[in-house]
């Protein structure tokens, strides 16, 4: 009895040593910040204060308090650390991966016994699901989550999955299970966690049926445009003057609205044609105007032949007598 309480005592002593010792155990992401506090008050008088970083054989100063004045020797703490003097706690903003390592307390020259252990770690990134369709076989289709890092499948069906042997994959039939499915990946370390956007099982397969039936809507969206259009034509040419007024002089009074539209359509063809035609400049026909300057130089020499002649006139008598002597 003596000799089991004695056992007992003595691992209750180890236990609570190792506490002491070991101190606090903290992870944290990358801009993070962490506080370490002695787990005792400060005993009095306290005239120094100094946290230690070890990392790799390496020991350097964090922050130190003395004479009143807190120093930062270290390049690598400054402007992110702080401490209190009254509690001895320290604070680092702003964390890196370099500040990973084990950090110690003196107080007023005396090494603390106690550790605290910092691990530092980048955050995770949001994953991506992969897909990987099979040639041979097009009703099957492979989701891959690979990434360093804690991976967990979920769906929305709570269905259980098919795991390839690398843990990061699993498989989905089309003719399995519930098609309205959907998907998620999820990655997590000891300090984030992120998840994939969902991946519906649906959108995974070429559905023919999915094809069509947007031929139809298309179709459908169509027809009832046009039935649409043909009814506000009909109700503007019935109720609506000024353009019952614009038709009417082209189609007259057309017994229905196809008469109307069909009307329309063969006067803008018309109209094209009209619009399209090229006169020859020898055929085209001329204004008066125009008439007039082309018949001038014709009439220009019936007007000399007459004033020839009446030249001829007036010489004739005078040569006559001549020839009677």
């Amino acid at each position: 009895m003596l000799l089991r309480r004695t056992l007992l005592f003595i691992i209750c002593g180890v236990i609570i040593a190792s506490g002491a010792v070991s101190g606090k155990e903290e992870k944290k992401a990358v801009g993070e910040e962490v506080s370490f506090s002695p787990n005792q008050p400060l005993p009095a008088p306290v005239s120094s204060i100094t946290w230690k970083h070890i990392t790799g054989g390496d020991t350097v100063k964090a922050i130190e308090w003395e004479d009143g004045e807190k120093q930062i020797p270290n390049p690598r703490f400054k402007d992110i650390t702080d401490l209190d003097t009254k509690t001895g706690k320290i604070t680092i903003t702003k964390l890196k991966i370099e500040h990973t390592g084990v950090y110690t307390i003196d107080i007023s020259g005396k090494e603390q016994a106690q550790r605290f252990n910092l691990t530092v770690m980048d955050r995770v990134p949001k994953p991506v699901i992969v897909e990987e369709k099979i040639d041979d076989n097009p009703d099957v289709v492979y989701l891959g989550c690979k990434y360093k890092g804690t991976i967990t499948w979920n769906n929305s069906a709570a269905e259980k999955l098919t795991f390839h042997s690398d843990g990061q994959t699993i498989t989905v039939k089309k003719n399995e299970g519930d098609p309205e499915n959907v998907y998620t990946c999820t990655l997590k370390n000891d300090v984030s966690e992120e998840i994939s956007d969902p991946v519906p099982k649906k959108g995974l397969f070429n559905d023919e049926s999915a094809g069509v039936a947007g031929w139809i809507v298309a179709l459908i969206i169509v027809i009832v445009l046009i039935v649409v259009i043909a009814v506000l034509f009909l109700v503007l040419y019935k109720f609506c003057d000024p353009f019952r007024g614009w038709v009417s002089p082209i189609c007259g009074d057309a017994p229905c609205i196809g008469g109307l539209l069909n009307c329309l359509y063969e006067k803008e063809k018309g109209d094209e044609m009209v619009e399209g035609t090229v006169y020859s400049t020898v055929n085209a026909p001329l204004n008066p105007k125009e008439k007039k300057m082309e018949e001038a130089p014709k009439e220009a020499p019936k007007e000399a032949e007459k004033e020839a002649e009446k030249e001829a006139e007036k010489e004739a008598p005078k040569e006559a007598p001549k020839e009677a002597a």
